[in-house]
């Protein structure tokens, strides 16, 4: 999980180069779909940023599970594992968000062991200024936190109520 995730934190949409015949033989012109088809395609970013999410998906932590089954009960709309895409410089990056709270351009993300080595703090810390130039605000929690789901919670609606004013 910890490479999956860190990889998550800050990806840049990968070039992903096309692959050429090194001059194997052609084969001869036939009339067959399968021999039109083109085996080698470039997969675009939002095909990488797709596939990334549905790995995350797959591999989500107990703390995650927890407070998405909790956020469920409550019947709160949010979106798990959401892709959200931001410029740097002038190039699209994505970035997979744990949980993302639309109406209120809301990212909140339940961080494990793997986020307090110093490498990945600074990785965090780069994530988080591109989301929040992009108008994000974003909030971080422990992943022990979610042994009291309402905690976390409580302090998402807080925040809701100090910025908004009211919770709709």
């Amino acid at each position: 999980i910890s490479q999956a995730k860190s990889n998550a934190y800050l990806h840049n949409s990968p070039q992903v180069s096309t692959i050429y015949n090194s001059g194997a033989p052609k084969k001869k012109a036939s009339k067959s779909k399968k021999d039109n088809a083109q085996p080698f395609k470039k997969e675009s970013q939002k095909d990488v940023s797709e596939r990334f999410r549905k790995q995350l998906i797959s591999r989500a932590t107990k703390s995650e599970l927890a407070f998405k089954k909790f956020l469920d009960n409550q019947m709160v709309a949010y979106q798990f594992q959401k892709v959200i895409w931001v410029s740097v410089d002038c190039e699209q990056k994505f970035y997979i968000a744990d949980f993302f709270f639309k109406r209120y351009n809301l990212i909140v993300e339940l961080d494990g062991e793997y986020h307090y080595t110093e490498e990945q703090k600074k990785l965090d810390d780069i994530r988080t200024m591109h989301l929040r130039r992009a108008g994000y605000f974003v909030l971080r929690f422990d992943n022990s936190a979610t042994d009291n789901s309402k905690v976390i919670y409580d302090n998402i609606v807080e925040f809701i109520k100090e910025k908004f004013g009211i919770i709709q």
